[in-house]
Order: structure tokens, then C-alpha cells, then sequence
């Protein structure tokens, strides 16, 4: 084993990662620490994957930089999927958010919440020794660690059988020196930081603000846990209970692993596949179309974006035509029989988040503005013929309404997800509702389930609808009564659910900073998390084709992905 510690923290934290690093060698545990060991011309993200799958524990500097951290977030969940130890080091008093709450709760904290004191010093030295002796099969041995290649002859201790072995007067020596090492260079660090707080205060702020915040984060971000509207409260209440109350499983059973991946001009919210090539709801760069030919390869063969202002983010194919739903620029019909040279063959101005073609008809779920359905059948002049306001049957709050956020056709309905809708503060419906879309002049609200939180995706197989709830994973409802459809199971894990593709007895699941999900769906009110795949980027749509996932990865473009299941 090349190091004993990886210490996993944000950047603005480096003198403190620094100085731990220091004291921990001091004493001979071995770091791993980055920048200082990834190698010039390595990758940072293999590097990083590689060095915590080859360490037994991972020392974690808590503070409120590093709860904000997506790079610490993928870290520790590379970590806990890896079976590493996670040691936290809290340096700031900060209740743990999100992917550090979902695992760091039920872990045993290193305080240091000021410049620390001889004692705590002696508990994260004590601890992680504690941890690397156990980890090498001798924790009955009370003393710190140290490699054999580390031990000079003359420092080696004859054992005798039956008894302890004792620490040396020079072992004795080293620790105490380390321990005083630590604990000033620690207390030096510290003192910096106290003298340059507001500095420090600054450039963090600073550094959260520069974050890009795409149009469906600020919607995401807005969502409130409060009292839904439609119907299916008691269900949704339940699984909110159910999860705060009963461990989270992981079983991590499937090796996903990217094979190959292309970052695009935009930022990548959704995508579909269709033979060597898979098209890209780039946002503002509009639609990426990519040769996937070579997998580990792929490459841009064309593009095509609305004139004006444009954010593409739902997409379907059907034909020689690419559908995209733009929150600015509307409804686009792409002609794509030329891969190289795609062009517009029509549009619809209106809002617009996902799309879903059936026949002659394309169904918008369209942010505020509802649900729509348009006439395709001229491509030139597609129309809307039929709309659905959500006013008219949801009990609003003060004028609020829900935004649609996708859709999926199924027969004679329509399956929208919705998420909330801001103003004056106040929340309105979100979850699922099913319109009977017989007459589409005419669709018909027919019932509706909630959610626990915002439901940012659907997807409907044979008589369930899997939906993607911002907060609580994967939802599983029974629509076999379309007028009370109802929620039969739940799995959550770390993340925010994004968007949701049902194959077979598993649902594909991605959630934003953490990535990847396979769902076993078999039991439909016991689906089970059997395993994950971090992305670089902040993973958004999902498209299977055969063995492969493909991720609309956000600012880090497309990401190609053996799922590591292997169906017919």
C-alpha cells in the first residue's frame, strides 16, 4: 500500500490540509494529499479515483467550504463506495448539508474548533493509527503505525510470545515530537486564518457567487418542503417518514465505470441516442450532435442552435427530426438527415422544458405555461391545437402556479411531472398529474399524486410511473387507477434526483453533483441502490442503449458509461 491517508479537502481549507499532512508524516503515517502527489501529465480525477481506492482511510477537513465542495462531495462518495474509512476533521462549527449529511451522519467527529489543544491532538493521531493498525491486522498493538520500510534495524523490537509489545524510547520520542509539530503548526494555521477572517470571508463568498447557476439549479434551488396541493398527501408524507427514519442502502453490487466522454460548447441537460449517434440539449449552444461510433472517443459532427436567445433542455428523436424543447426560444423541429448540416424545419414560441413525440403529436411540458400539445404533422407549420392551464383544478396560492418539468405519453395520457413555482414566497402543487389526452383538443386533468419534494422527471412502464424527486431519489407509483394513482415504494440516495430511464428490472438515475444510478426495481416496494457511477460534471438527462448509459453531464458535456448490467 503506497500511503496510509488520503486527506480529502477544499481548497480554501489547504493550509489546514497542509499542516495535518505535515504532522501526520511527522510520525510516519503516509499522505496522500493533492496537488502535492498527482504526477505531471496525470489526469486529476484518475489520479484521485486511484489513490482513494488504494487507502484504508480518508481524513475529510470538515468546514463550510468543503460542505459546499462538489470535488470533496465526489470524494467522499468515491470513498464510501471504495469501503474506505472516513475520518471528518471539523474545523468549523457547520451542520453537514446534502451528500455529507446523507453520509457523514452517523460518524464519529474530530473536533478542532479552535487552534487545537494537546488532546485533540492526541485523538486524530491516536484515531488514525488506531485505524491503519487494524486495517494491517494488529490493533492489539498499542502504538503508532509505521511502515517496515520505514523501521531502521536497529529500531525493531524482539516480541516475545504471550506479551504486548512496548513502544521504544525512540517510537516514545517521535510521537511526542510529532504530537508538539502538530499541534504548533496547526495553531500557526489557525492564527492566520483568525487574523485574515474577513479576507478569507470574501474570497469565499466571492468563490460561491462565481458558481454558474444554470436555470433549472435556481428552480431547484427554490423548492420548499411544504404542504403539496393535488392529491396523495398521506402517501407522500409517509415517504418523507419512512426515509428520515430508516437507513439508506447502498449496495454498491454493479461496477459502472465512464469509458468515454465529450465535453460540449454548452452546458449538456438532456440526450438520446439513435444508432452511432447520440444528440445533446446543449442550453445555450441549442442542439450537439456526436459520433459515438467510438465510444471512448466520440466527437461533434454537427450543430444547431435557435436564432436569438436559446436554452435547450429536453430532447427527443423519432425519424430524421430531433425535437427540442428551449425555455426561450420554444418547440424546434431539427432536421437531421444530414448529420453535418442540421437545420430547422420549424418551431412553436413558447416555454418549454421536455418534450415527448407520438405520431403526429408533440407534447410540451412547458414550464409555467402548462401543458401543451402541437400539431406536427406539416413540419414547417407545427401548431398548437390543445393546452392544459394547471389553474384550472389545483388550489393555488396566491396565483402561483406549478411548472411542468417533463412528460411521457402512454395510450390516452399524459404523465407530467411538476415542480414548484415561486411568488411571494409561496409554493405551489408539484408530484405527478395524468391528463386524459383522448381529445386533444380538450386534454382533461384526471387525477394526480404528490410527491415528497419536486419531481424534476417521470417515466412510465407498463401500469408504474417512476418519477425523479429532487430530494428523495426515485418515487414509485401505482397508476393502474389513473384518477388515484398512488405511491408504492421509494429509494433514496445522495444527491439530487434529475431525470429517471426505466429497462427492465432496473431504473437509471442521475443526480446532479453525484452522478450515476442502477435502481433494482424488481421489488417495486423495495427498489434497491445497487450502484453508482460519479460524474465530473453536474448530471442532468440519462439515455440506455444497450449496455451504455449516456449522461448529459452539464458543463462537463456528455459522459459514456458501461452500466455494467448486461441485458437482452
Amino acid at each position: 500500500m503506497a500511503h496510509d491517508v488520503f486527506i480529502s479537502y477544499s481548497s480554501i481549507d489547504k493550509k489546514v490540509a497542509d499542516a495535518v499532512c505535515s504532522a501526520f508524516e511527522s510520525v510516519k503515517i503516509r499522505c496522500w494529499i493533492a496537488p502535492r502527489d498527482i504526477l505531471v501529465g496525470e489526469k486529476w480525477p484518475e489520479a484521485i479515483s486511484d489513490a482513494i481506492d488504494k487507502s484504508p482511510i480518508m481524513v475529510l477537513i470538515f468546514s463550510s467550504n468543503s460542505n459546499n465542495s462538489k470535488d470533496v462531495s465526489k470524494e467522499l462518495v468515491l470513498a464510501m463506495n471504495a469501503g474506505v474509512n472516513v475520518v471528518p476533521l471539523r474545523i468549523e462549527e457547520v451542520a453537514p448539508k446534502g451528500v455529507m449529511k446523507y453520509y457523514l451522519s452517523d460518524t464519529h467527529w474530530i473536533d478542532a474548533l479552535n487552534p487545537p489543544t494537546k488532546k485533540q491532538i492526541d485523538d486524530i493521531v491516536e484515531t488514525i493509527s488506531l485505524l491503519i493498525n487494524k486495517a494491517k491486522g494488529t490493533e492489539g498493538e498499542q502504538k503508532v503505525y509505521k511502515k517496515e520500510d520505514d523501521i531502521l534495524p536497529h529500531e525493531r523490537e524482539k516480541e516475545i510470545p504471550g506479551k504486548k509489545t512496548e513502544l521504544s524510547k525512540s517510537n516514545r520520542l517521535a510521537i511526542i515530537i510529532g504530537t508538539f509539530i502538530f499541534a504548533a503548526i496547526i495553531a500557526a494555521v489557525f492564527i492566520v486564518i483568525g487574523i485574515n477572517r474577513k479576507t478569507d470571508k470574501t474570497n469565499i463568498a466571492a468563490s460561491v457567487e462565481s458558481e454558474e447557476k444554470t436555470v433549472k439549479e435556481e428552480i431547484a434551488g427554490q423548492a420548499q418542503k411544504t404542504e403539496p396541493i393535488v392529491t396523495g398527501e398521506s402517501t407522500a408524507e409517509t415517504v418523507k417518514e419512512s426515509i428520515n427514519s430508516e437507513e439508506k442502502i447502498i449496495k454498491n453490487e454493479v461496477i459502472s465505470s465512464i469509458v468515454g466522454n465529450l465535453d460540449t460548447p454548452g452546458g449538456a441537460y438532456d440526450v438520446c441516442v439513435g444508432g452511432n449517434y447520440a444528440y445533446i440539449a446543449d442550453g445555450n449552444a441549442g442542439l450537439q450532435i456526436i459520433d459515438i461510433t467510438d465510444k471512448k472517443n466520440p466527437s461533434i459532427i454537427g450543430t444547431c442552435k435557435a436564432p436569438g436567445r436559446s436554452f435547450a433542455s429536453g430532447i427527443y428523436l423519432e425519424g430524421n427530426y430531433v425535437y427540442t424543447a428551449d425555455g426561450y426560444a420554444g418547440f424546434q423541429i431539427i432536421d437531421i438527415k444530414d448529420k453535418k448540416n442540421p437545420y430547422i424545419a420549424g418551431s412553436v414560441t413558447m416555454g418549454a422544458s421536455g418534450v415527448y413525440i407520438e405520431g403526429n403529436y408533440a407534447y410540451i411540458a412547458g414550464n409555467n405555461t402548462g401543458f401543451h400539445i402541437i400539431d406536427i404533422t406539416d413540419k414547417k407549420n407545427p401548431f398548437i391545437i390543445g393546452s392544459y392551464d394547471f389553474s384550472k383544478n389545483i388550489i393555488e396560492k396566491d396565483g402561483a402556479k406549478g411548472s411542468a418539468s417533463d412528460v411521457h405519453i402512454k395510450g390516452n395520457y399524459a404523465y407530467v411531472s411538476v415542480n414548484s413555482s415561486i411568488k411571494g414566497s409561496q409554493i405551489s402543487e408539484r408530484g405527478l398529474l395524468i391528463l386524459d389526452i383522448t381529445n386533444k383538443e380538450n386534454p382533461i386533468m384526471i387525477g394526480g399524486c404528490n410527491t415528497p419534494n419536486d419531481a424534476m422527471a417521470v417515466y412510465v412502464d407498463g401500469e408504474y410511473a417512476y418519477m425523479a424527486d429532487i430530494s428523495f431519489g426515485l418515487v414509485i407509483m401505482d397508476i393502474t387507477s389513473k384518477e388515484n394513482p398512488n405511491i408504492i415504494g421509494n429509494c433514496d440516495f445522495p444527491g439530487s434526483g434529475r431525470d429517471v430511464y426505466v429497462k427492465g428490472n432496473y431504473a437509471y438515475m442521475t443526480s446532479g453533483e453525484v452522478g450515476f444510478s442502477i435502481i433494482d426495481i424488481t421489488n417495486k416496494e423495495k427498489p434497491v441502490n445497487i450502484g453508482s457511477c460519479v460524474t465530473p460534471g453536474d448530471a442532468w438527462g440519462i439515455y440506455i442503449d444497450g449496455d451504455y448509459a449516456y449522461i448529459a453531464d452539464n458543463e462537463k458535456g456528455l459522459q459514456i458509461i458501461d452500466t455494467g448490467i448486461r441485458q437482452d
